[in-house]
């Protein structure tokens, strides 16, 4: 099964990252989010996260993992100074 544009991220090195994605409020979508978090340097704000089972257990891995993150329905926020 081939991959599309928007099942994937494609990160090429060398050059520094940034952007808005905006999830649709599905698990589908706000897991992948939250678990590239853990690559960011800097804060994270990731809106329209559903609060269901699967979002709050990788939540609490990444918290576990990083300082963060903090929720706020339907946002989280996660990163070096997330949690403070």
């Amino acid at each position: 099964m081939d991959s599309t544009a928007a099942d994937r991220f494609v990160i090429e090195g060398g050059h520094p990252i940034g952007g808005d994605v905006i999830p649709s409020g599905n698990k589908n979508e706000a897991l992948p989010l939250l678990a590239a978090s853990l690559l960011a340097s800097g804060n994270v704000v990731i809106e329209n996260v559903p609060r269901i089972r699967d979002v709050t257990t990788l939540i609490e891995l990444v918290r576990a993992l990083r300082h963060g993150p903090r929720r706020r329905p339907p946002r989280v926020a996660a990163g070096c100074g997330a949690g403070r």
